[in-house]
C-alpha cells in the first residue's frame, strides 16, 4: 500500500521461476527503496542469491558473476498489521492488450488528469474531460485488442491517469492486462512479467 492509500500492489513469483528455492513459510518486512537500489546494480550476466540470516535479522543479497558482491539489508519490524487484498465482487472483467491501454491513457492525459472508465455490454468506453478539451475512446468487445470481455451490467468509475500509467510501467506490447471494474470501487489491474504476476488495486474518485 502506498502512503496515501490510493494504490496497492501484490507481486507473486512461483518457485519454478527460481533456479533453486529452499524456503520455509515466513514473512519479512523490507524497505523496498533500499532493496531496489541494491538490485539495480546487477549486471546482465550475474546470478542473484537471496538468503535470510535470522541471527542478524538481515537479508543477504549476493550477486555472483565475474565479480562477486554481497550486500546485506536490515529487516524492518513494523508494528502495523499486514495489508490484505480487497475482497470485491467485480461485475466486469476485460482482458486487453497492454500497449493499447497505454495509448488510450496517453491520449487522455493530453486533456485531463483523470479518466472515466465505462464498461458497457458491448464496448469499453474511456472518457477524459478537462480544461484542455474532452476525449472519448471506444473499443468494441469484438476488436482483436480485447482478448476477453465479460460485463454483468454497466459499470463506471473514475481514476487518476498518472497512477494508471505508473501501474502499467512493466506492461509491454505482448502483455495481456486484466481489468476488473465495479462502480465506485477500486480497480483491479493485473498482468504477467515472465512467470511472475503483478496485481494492483487503485482507489476511485467518487463523484458527489
Amino acid at each position: 500500500m502506498d502512503p496515501s492509500q490510493i494504490a496497492m500492489v501484490s507481486f507473486y513469483m512461483p518457485k519454478q521461476a527460481f533456479r533453486e528455492f529452499e524456503v520455509e513459510e515466513d514473512e519479512i518486512q523490507l524497505n523496498l527503496n533500499d532493496l531496489n537500489d541494491r538490485t539495480k546494480t546487477a549486471r546482465s550476466s550475474d546470478s542473484l542469491n537471496l538468503e535470510l540470516d535470522e541471527s542478524s535479522s538481515r537479508l543477504k543479497i549476493d550477486f555472483q558473476g565475474k565479480v562477486e558482491r554481497e550486500f546485506d539489508l536490515p529487516l524492518l519490524n513494523l508494528s502495523e498489521n499486514g495489508v490484505n487484498e480487497p475482497s470485491i465482487d467485480f461485475d466486469t472483467e476485460i482482458k486487453i492488450n497492454g500497449s493499447t491501454l497505454k495509448d488510450i491513457l496517453s491520449d487522455a492525459n493530453l486533456v485531463a488528469s483523470h479518466v472515466k472508465i465505462i464498461s458497457k455490454s458491448d464496448e469499453l468506453e474511456v472518457k477524459a474531460e478537462g480544461d484542455k478539451g474532452n476525449l472519448k475512446t471506444t473499443i468494441s468487445k469484438d476488436e482483436d485488442v480485447i482478448l476477453d470481455y465479460y460485463v454483468n451490467e454497466e459499470q463506471t468509475a473514475i481514476f487518476p491517469i498518472e497512477y494508471l500509467k505508473d501501474l502499467l510501467v512493466g506492461a509491454t506490447s505482448k502483455s495481456i492486462v486484466t481489468l476488473n471494474l465495479k462502480t465506485n470501487n477500486p480497480l483491479k489491474l493485473k498482468y504477467g512479467i515472465g512467470e511472475a504476476t503483478l496485481t494492483y488495486y487503485l482507489a476511485p474518485r467518487v463523484e458527489e
